[in-house]
């Protein structure tokens, strides 16, 4: 199985994790606005400042999502948000990645599904339409109540390189359907790449896989049952917390 670090905390630290358990690393470092400016140099300010761990284990990304929305009515702001991801996916290409995660960008009450779902497949469409799938795109649940408008989005747009990024902890505390009997069900062969952090139902806390009202070792047996071959990343927002995250997984045979 392939398990990735998100890295959200100090790059000595997430070097460390990665050179000691070999899981690859889903990197931030291109959803930041300052870092697109200027992604030449951004890319290779990266892979110097990761060294050998760039040739050691895989590298993905997570793509920009604040202030942005590819299902939006403004036609300027579908402009600069196709330009904010095609800038992170040059980037993570370049970096030779295997992957890059976007938000849906649904907002509840802002968005009726319908029209979210329909102006997202415009989007997609033109995002995808020179691509091939070398590098593949993944939306990634967030607010979304439900999975059915998502899994429509990927059915109308078509493309071999998309996908969904299951983020276990997002569809516990954002929606009223459950993760298994729900999520991944309705979302089948779509699933593609898994997040995975706890919490306590109601907020987002990215906590340790241990601590919070999912039932993680039945949870994750059951998606390593399903989706056998689909990666898992770690969203924790401190070094502790990722490494034990690591070891309950060690712990418990994953």
């Amino acid at each position: 199985m392939n398990i990735y670090l998100s890295h959200l905390f100090e790059d000595e630290e997430i070097i460390r994790l990665a050179e000691s358990y070999r899981f690859g690393v889903e990197t931030i470092e291109f959803s930041i606005g300052h870092s697109l400016d200027k992604k030449e140099s951004s890319v290779a300010n990266y892979r110097d400042r990761m060294g050998p761990l760039i040739d050691m284990v895989p590298f993905s990304a997570h793509g920009p999502f604040i202030d942005l929305s590819p299902a939006s009515f403004d036609v300027r702001i579908r402009e600069v948000t196709m330009k904010r991801f095609q800038d992170a996916y040059d980037s993570i290409n370049a970096l030779g990645g295997k992957y890059i995660v976007f938000h849906t960008c649904f907002i509840p009450s802002v968005y009726f599904e319908s029209s979210w779902r329909d102006n997202s497949v415009l989007f997609w469409k033109e995002f995808l339409a020179d691509k091939d799938d070398k590098v593949k795109v993944y939306l990634e649940n967030v607010l979304d109540n439900n999975p059915e408008p998502i899994a429509e989005v990927i059915d109308r747009v078509n493309h071999p390189a998309f996908g969904f990024c299951l983020d276990i902890g997002h569809a516990n505390c954002f929606s009223k359907r459950p993760v298994i009997n729900s999520w991944a069900r309705e979302m089948g062969d779509r699933v593609k790449h898994i997040h995975i952090h706890n919490n306590n139902g109601w907020r987002d806390q990215h906590s340790i896989l241990s601590e919070g009202t999912i039932p993680m070792k039945e949870t994750l047996d059951i998606l390593r049952s399903r989706f056998p071959d689909v990666g898992w990343t770690l969203e924790m927002n401190r070094y502790e917390d990722a490494v034990a995250s690591m070891e309950w997984l060690k712990d418990n045979d994953f």
